[in-house]
């Protein structure tokens, strides 16, 4: 499970911020 909090937790940014891109 890659990023089961985030999708995108191959970005730049924290998992605690949201995905703003």
């Amino acid at each position: 499970s890659t990023g089961s909090t985030n999708p995108w937790k191959r970005g730049p940014q924290p998992k605690r911020r949201r995905a703003a891109e």
